[in-house]
Order: structure tokens, then sequence, then C-alpha cells
């Protein structure tokens, strides 16, 4: 009998059945774990990541008086958008204004960072001009850009752009090849501010809501900035909606309403080809112009204290030439707003024994005094709850109440739980002090810890760190 020993020693190259069995095997251990909805050769990893993206909202055309340097604007809200297209939230959102040359007349004023703690995810990175609100993963930061009220300023220029980060990400950037241009504003009294209805105390921590409105040229303009200067120190800008008469029902989610598709791109040898001109599409009506009667509504959150004259500015391209509003700084157009540390009441409460040993088979008397350390009195129901420990019952079952103030608190026990209530405002810096007696039965350990604590009376849940106190007797 002969025998081919290269065939048993190499079957493979030999068998083309062997061939077609491995293939088979490998793909059994591809497909079935897939089928299964498992890939054990090449796992698949998804990881929720933020993305962020951004982009201007603001014109970039600032400007002084074309007569007078010392009159009009000279302070100017210069804004982006940032939006988390991501699948997971944004932490720690950075969003900081950078100039990339240099320019004695144009500069920054208040802060050039700020910050948000989280911003959401969602599908949609919003651009400036649409109707509709602001996506929920979307939010705008505006910054104030001053200009020195000199001659020399006019047709000034200098790079900038808005950038912003979060943890665990990159940086992104509006684009660099934009300037601010300071321009000759022409006063005019077609542009104006009708009514700017608002607070002028406010308290940090608080949201807030700003209206006024306005008119310019009934059939508008091709430029168009509707804004309040409220400086970013103290001011968070959360949302703006404006709505205009021309077109009819057009309405905007930013200040800046760019009628006639603004080139803000400038060329590599400014000014070159078609900046600072219209090229379109146009965003609004036919024939790219917003304006005439105007409202703008805005959302606003206090995140610090100071005070500062709140003016709105009307400013625009028509023509060939720009203007404003002449009643700037004057009447209805200006308030002085003045933001002020949260008035709240704060409690505090405290307890004491007289500092006397309790004697097994006698009373001890505790004394409970609720402080008001907050910087307004106190309102509504203030509710101190105590909770006696093992070997402390109430005085013959019944509670007495006693001390300074105690016709103030009315109280009950249920089981060792006492509860006094008491409707009586506490004023800054005051207190209010009442006492009640225990049983100590024979159960009591040689020393027992005592916990009190309070609420109510209007304060907010941020002050409620404070509201415990405790006593330890013998």
């Amino acid at each position: 009998m002969n025998i081919n020993k290269k065939k048993l020693l190499y079957p493979i190259k030999y068998n083309s059945n062997w061939k077609r069995f491995i293939a088979n095997v490998l793909l059994g251990l591809t497909s079935f774990p897939m089928f299964m909805g498992i890939n054990l050769l090449f796992p698949l990893k998804a990881n929720a990541t933020a993305n962020l993206t951004i982009q201007p909202i603001s014109w970039h055309v600032i400007g002084l008086d074309s007569n007078k340097v010392t009159d009009g604007p000279d302070t100017f809200n210069i804004g982006a958008r940032v939006c988390n297209v991501g699948t997971s939230d944004a932490t720690n959102v950075q969003a900081r204004f950078v100039f990339d040359s240099s320019n004695q007349y144009i500069n920054l004023t208040g802060s050039d960072t700020l910050t948000l703690d989280s911003l959401p995810a969602g599908a949609t990175s919003h651009p400036p001009g649409n109707t509709g609100a602001i996506p929920s993963n979307c939010r705008d930061f505006y910054f104030n850009v001053v200009i020195t009220r000199n001659r020399q300023a006019y047709d000034a220029t200098r790079l900038y752009r808005i950038e912003a980060t979060a943890d665990g990400l990159g940086t992104v950037s509006t684009p660099s090849n934009r300037e601010l241009y300071v321009e000759k504003l022409v006063s005019q009294n077609r542009n104006s501010v009708l009514t700017f209805d608002g607070p002028t105390v406010v308290e940090q921590g608080k949201t807030y809501t700003y209206t006024v409105s306005g008119s310019t040229a009934p059939g508008g303009y091709e430029q168009l900035v509707f804004a309040t200067n409220f400086p970013n120190t103290f001011f968070e800008i959360l949302s703006v909606s404006t709505t205009y008469s021309t077109p009819s029902g057009t309405s905007n989610n930013a200040n800046y309403g760019d009628g006639c598709g603004w080139d803000s791109n400038i060329g590599k040898t400014p000014p070159k080809g078609t900046y600072r001109s219209c090229i379109g599409p146009v965003n609004y009506g036919t024939d790219g112009k917003v304006g005439g009667d105007f409202t703008t509504t805005y959302q606003v959150k206090i995140i610090g204290t100071g005070s500062a004259s709140v003016t709105n500015l009307v400013y625009d391209f028509s023509g060939s030439s720009y203007h404003y509003n002449s009643d700037y700084g004057t009447g209805v157009n200006t308030k002085i707003v003045t933001a002020v540390e949260a008035t709240s009441p704060d409690l505090t409460i405290s307890k004491t024994d007289n500092n006397i040993d309790f004697n097994v088979g006698d009373t001890g008397s505790y004394n409970i005094t609720v402080n008001n350390t907050g910087n307004a009195a106190t309102s509504g129901t203030i509710t101190v709850t105590d909770t006696l420990p093992t070997g402390l019952t109430v005085a013959d079952g019944a509670l007495t109440v006693s001390g300074a103030n105690a016709g103030d608190w009315t109280c009950s026990a249920s089981g060792n739980t006492i509860t006094c209530t008491s409707n009586t405002a506490i004023a800054i810096s005051g207190s209010s002090t009442f006492s009640f007696d225990v049983n100590v039965d024979n159960n009591a350990p040689s020393s027992v810890t005592n916990n009190v604590s309070v609420s109510g009376g209007g304060e907010p849940a941020a002050n409620n760190g404070n509201n415990t106190g405790s006593d330890t007797t013998n």
C-alpha cells in the first residue's frame, strides 16, 4: 500500500475540504455572536461625549458719534453662541474673548471669561438670525467692548475671536478673520426707544425680565442692532427675543438683525472684495431689510453685585451710512440698575441645658434659641423639631413652654418628637427663645445628646446648612 507522506503532514495544502472547514469555523465564530448582538472578535465601543460648536451673533461694526465723540454710545455687546451637539452634557463650559491684534482705542471692559456649569446635549446648532427660541443645548455669551472717546478712534480696527471649551474637550473658536471696526455713527431721530421695563434693584442669584420697545424707519434697514448694554460683571444674559413689524411677524433670537446678508470676513488685504457690504442671501423678507416697530425681551440672571447705567442702543446701516438713536442715554432709555446680595433670612438654632446635670427620676430643662443671621426678616411659619434621645420623655406626658418668647410658640409632642411653630417674624439679627421640661427616666444612659432643627420662615434652601443644633447632658 502506497502512502503519500506529504498529504499526511500537510493535509490543508492537499485537501480543499480542510480549507472550507476552517473557513466555516471562522465564519461561525464571527456571525454567531453578531447574531446574538455581540461581536467577540471586533467589539464596538460607544462613548457618550460632548461636542461644542460656536458662531458669532453680533455685528462687527461699532462706532462713535460722527461729530462729537463725547456724545452717544461707546460700549457695545459682542457675543457668540455656543451649542453642545454631542451626546452628553458639557460641564464647566468657558467662553473667552481674545484680541488677536492691538489697538489702544478698542478694549474690553468687564469680564473676558464667562462660565456655565453645564450645557445639555442636543441636535441643533442654531445659526444667528433664525426665528424661534434658542435651543436648550445652546447658550449665548456676551462681552462688553468699549471705544476710547477720541477722534483718532475713527476707522480703528482690532482683530478678535471668541473661543469656548469644556471639561475634557478641545477649544472651538469663531472665525479668526474678523475684526471690530469703528465707524462714524450719525445721530438720528427715526431710531428711538419708547419703553424700558424692568427692575432697578436686583438680587444676586435671581432671574429677571427686561422688556424694551422702540422704532426705526417703517421700511427697516439692511443692518439693525437693538442692544442693551448689560455689564457682564453682574448680568448674565440667558436669552434674547426680538419681534419686528417689518417684515410683518418677523422674530429674532439675538440682538443683531442681519437683514441683507452682511460680509464680516476681512480679505487678505483689508478692506478687500465684498467686506463690509451686503452680499446675501437675505435673511428677512424679499429686500433684506428688518425693523419698523420692535420689542426685545431679555431674560437675565444676576451673577454679581454692583451698580451701572443700563442704556439701550439702536444703530443701523442703511444706504451708505451708519446711524444711532438720538435719545441714547436720555429719558426712558436709561435705568440705573443696582445688583445687591440676595435679601433673605438665615436661621440658626442652639440648645442648652443651663449647664446643669440631669438626675434620674427628676425633670430637666432645655432652652432653645432661634436666631436670624440673614439680611431680611423671617416670614411665614417657623418650625422647630426636637426628637428626644432614649431616656428622656415629655414631662408628665404634657408639654409646657416657658421662657422669654414662649407666647410666640405653639408646641406639641408625639411620642418623643416635639414640634414647635411660630408665625411671629424674627427681625434681622433678632432671636426667639423658649424652654420646655423633660422627664429623666430610669433607663437614661450616663450621657445623652439631644438634637434640634429649625426650618421655614422664608429661608431659601441655600441657607439651610446651619439649621441644626445639639446639646450633650450628663
